[in-house]
């Protein structure tokens, strides 16, 4: 294990607490308190999503795993992002947060310079995890336009059914009785 990764590992937590900050800071103030405070998975799901996704995907950076193998915790925050219509830049900015959580949490020990330049080899992977979250949320926003066209089809189509039972009632009322 190279010294940066060492570094990182021991300084786990710092980074984890800073980067989901950062995310929560991303929500309105009310929000942001009761996603910090509320531990119980049922009452926050959203929390829990996120410290759990940010959790996994810092756990596969820190092993030197393919960052494709984040999809799964990207995906869980980014499902729930796409959902409350963030922007994809307001959506997505937290894996670029996680940067200035490292830049902020290692400060003093990137005055090292070799520190200071595993740094700097291990940030393109954070910009590569960036683009794999980009795919996930337009898929995730697909996927949400496609469920509200069929919505608004299927009332359309109820509406058109009533409108028909109505039209074929009155056509039965206006229609003369034969003698």
């Amino acid at each position: 294990m190279m010294a940066f990764e060492k570094l990182l590992a021991k300084k786990r937590s710092a980074i984890l607490t800073g980067w989901f900050q950062a995310v929560i800071d991303s929500y309105p103030e009310e929000t942001a308190q009761f996603l910090k405070k509320e531990q119980d998975p049922f009452a926050n799901p959203v929390g829990r999503t996120v410290r759990d996704g940010l959790n996994g995907i810092l756990d596969l950076l820190l092993e030197n795993k393919d960052e494709v193998e984040a999809t799964t915790f990207l995906d869980d925050i980014i499902r729930v992002r796409a959902l409350q219509d963030f922007s994809p830049a307001r959506a997505l900015v937290f894996i670029f947060q996680l940067k200035r959580v490292l830049s902020d949490v290692l400060a003093e020990d990137l005055e090292e310079p070799e520190l200071s330049r595993q740094l700097r080899q291990f940030a393109p992977r954070i910009d590569r995890l960036a683009l794999l979250a980009f795919d996930i949320y337009t898929n995730c926003r697909a996927q949400l336009y496609s469920i509200r066209v069929k919505e608004s089809e299927q009332r359309a189509g109820k509406l058109l059914e009533r409108a028909n039972a109505l039209w074929e009632k009155r056509a039965q009322r206006s229609r003369v009785p034969e003698s």
